[in-house]
């Protein structure tokens, strides 16, 4: 098992499945979302490492989401 642990932010199921997959394979326990603002009210509530967000929110700002996961782990290196 990996020390790390992900937030992944992927509305496309397919893609979110792929990535879920591969990064579990890894030995990663990772925190999925498919809706963003489901994934903001999360943000604070987890603990991870490396954050993998589509870049296309379909509507909201992906920066708005990064600026939240600032916000959450201010050492983080987004």
């Amino acid at each position: 098992m990996s020390e790390y642990s992900v937030f992944l932010l992927e509305p496309d199921e397919l893609l979110r499945e792929a990535f879920l997959s591969v990064l579990e394979e890894k030995g990663y326990a990772v925190y999925p979302f498919a809706q963003a603002l489901e994934a903001q009210s999360f943000v604070e509530k987890i603990e991870f490492q490396i954050a993998v967000i589509d870049n296309d929110l379909c509507g909201i700002k992906t920066a708005d989401v990064i600026s939240a996961v600032k916000k959450a782990h201010p050492f983080s290196s987004v």
